[in-house]
């Protein structure tokens, strides 16, 4: 007989707010998730992660794990924050708008799209590509440019490519419908899409001066596709891209791009949400994050920061370059802030202001090295707290942007410039390699050394998969975690608690309880921040895992290989511990 839960006090069942997404291995969802994590903490609130895959996809598979979505609902949460473009790619608007009325009476925020009754955040798109489009034209001379689009459905994608036009048509440009193809965001239709425009269209290399891509990943599968042709990326076709993932600027030729600012739409989609709790009422607004161009070595220039300072007039007239710098400590401080996210406070209160007064040192009284050790404190101080400190270069980046045009008319001082900032990159991206090999190294080894373990115990019993994970899985940045699978006929209501662990709390015990109380089982109920991911194995749902993390993970597609692994030890558990 398996016991019924008894737990929690009715009080504890709606303090959350959800957000909804499709995965965690897509760059750009885990930016936003990043975002909407930090909001959640520096706003003292409390926040679960369901990613059930895209609404009404295609591929059954990705379908499967939609019932997640239904957990969550007016018994279980304050509000739901949606990942409206991610979500509704094979959907569409109108389809996802309907799909959302599962969650009437509770308030609604959706990002990345607007969805029509609906409070929703989204980025300028169209400000973006032709942006994008006019950098090509101007700055490098490209009349025939193609474009591969995003889903027809994606009313994101679609304002992507009519700006694309719209742009070509500005310039006294027809666009030719034999440079375009569709793609679906995924890395391989870029390849497509560029197989299709040179061999079954027939398109000329020599006709096509550059490719805008409606997304980073479909850029780099064209690059991918490029480069097996023999085709020179950007010396014959310039590529751009959109949404600025890590990778983009990790490419070789690094890609030329649109930056979404992804970790700010989760922040600002999450504090909409909870003014609109605040409010006890549903919102219909739009707001508009703007998007700016990072251009790199795919569409052609040399540098992120070319032509910068002859862009720069009479920045200093005859005031000394130091003055200048110490002139505008107010606007650089504040740049620093805001391109490290407000996530490096273990680096010290003042930290920004750390960095310029180092960088006016060196140059005002020729000390070499100053930005360099200021940037290293930094890094060891940001590592020793456990925090990620990727963002560091983006930060030294924007303090060579600031202080440019303070050097603009001396040109040993902006040599002096040059030379601090390449040291303190070069110490931060040796850093950053270092931690990564290692974190990597050690990943790797944890993650192999818990299947082997979780494979074995799967066969002896659920206590055994509780020590298992309870022994591995802290080191590798869960805290907690309860699986649940799902009884027989019931994929989206019932389940039963199989394994678990938790500090100081030990194992749960096997009982019948309603998934969607799942994240208020008592070994994850006291965490701010949860990760509740359906199992599913082929087409078939098997459970539910919820997972609370350090704020590290919640940027690693560790939860995504665990979601793996845990489906199929229930799997298995279907027949051998039934």
């Amino acid at each position: 007989m398996i016991a019924r839960a008894s737990w929690p006090p009715p009080a504890r069942t709606r303090q959350r707010y959800a957000l909804l997404v499709d995965s965690l291995d897509d760059e750009h969802e885990q930016s936003v998730v990043h975002g909407s994590v930090a909001a959640a903490r520096e706003l003292d609130a409390r926040l679960v992660v369901v990613a059930g895959g895209p609404i009404d996809s295609p591929h059954p598979r990705l379908r499967a794990s939609n019932f997640a979505f239904d957990l969550m609902g007016p018994d279980n949460t304050l509000g739901i924050l949606c990942l409206s473009s991610a979500l509704g790619n094979a959907a569409g608007p109108e389809r996802l708008a309907s799909w959302l009325a599962r969650y009437r009476g509770v308030p609604v925020c959706c990002m990345g799209v607007s969805i029509a009754g609906y409070e929703s955040v989204r980025v300028d798109n169209a400000a973006g590509i032709s942006s994008a489009v006019e950098h090509l034209i101007k700055e490098h001379g490209k009349r025939n440019i193609g474009f591969i689009r995003g889903p027809a459905q994606s009313d994101e994608a679609e304002l992507r490519y009519a700006a694309y036009k719209n742009k070509l048509l500005d310039h006294g440009i027809n666009p030719d419908p034999r440079w375009v193809a569709e793609g679906d965001y995924n890395r391989p239709s870029g390849s497509q899409a560029v197989r299709q425009i040179l061999d079954q269209r027939r398109v000329s290399v020599h006709a096509l001066d550059a490719l805008v891509c409606a997304n980073d990943y479909m850029a780099l599968g064209a690059m991918d596709e490029l480069g097996r042709r023999g085709v020179n990326v950007p010396e014959q076709i310039a590529v751009f891209g959109f949404d600025d993932v890590a990778s983009a600027a990790e490419s070789r030729p690094a890609l030329s791009t649109v930056h979404q600012p992804g970790a700010e739409l989760g922040r600002e989609g999450l504090k909409r949400l909870i003014l609109l709790v605040g409010a006890g009422q549903n919102g219909n607004g739009e707001h508009v994050l703007p998007v700016e161009l990072k251009i790199r070595r795919s569409c052609g220039c040399v540098g992120a920061e070319v032509g910068l300072a002859q862009r720069v007039q009479g920045g200093t007239s005859s005031a000394r370059f130091e003055a200048a710098l110490i002139q505008r400590r107010q606007l650089i401080v504040a740049e620093l802030a805001r391109a490290a996210q407000g996530s490096f406070g273990a680096g010290g209160s003042d930290w920004e202001s750390a960095l310029l007064s180092s960088l006016i040192e060196e140059m005002r009284d020729g000390k070499q090295g100053a930005l360099s050790r200021r940037v290293q404190r930094l890094l060891l101080k940001l590592e020793q707290a456990g925090v990620d400190f990727s963002m560091v270069p983006h930060v030294l980046t924007t303090l060579r942007r600031q202080a440019l045009p303070c050097v603009a008319l001396n040109d040993e001082a902006r040599d002096r410039l040059e030379d601090a900032l390449a040291d303190a990159q070069q110490i931060a991206t040796t850093m950053l390699v270092q931690a990564a090999v290692a974190s990597t190294r050690v990943s790797l080894m944890r993650s192999r050394t818990l299947a082997r373990v979780v494979e074995q115990a799967m066969f002896e019993s659920p206590a055994a998969v509780s020590r298992a994970l309870g022994d591995y899985l802290p080191a590798l940045g869960v805290e907690a975690c309860v699986v649940a699978a799902v009884l027989p006929g019931e994929p989206g209501s019932l389940g039963r608690v199989r394994f678990g662990f938790g500090p100081g709390k030990g194992h749960p015990e096997q009982e019948a309880l309603p998934l969607s109380r799942l994240p208020e089982h008592p070994l994850v109920e006291a965490s701010r921040t949860l990760f509740l991911l359906p199992l599913v194995l082929g087409e078939e749902p098997l459970g539910v895992a919820a997972f609370s993390v350090t704020s590290q993970l919640a940027k690693s597609e560790l939860l995504e290989d665990l979601r793996e692994l845990l489906s199929i030890v229930l799997k298995v558990m279907q027949t051998t511990h039934a």
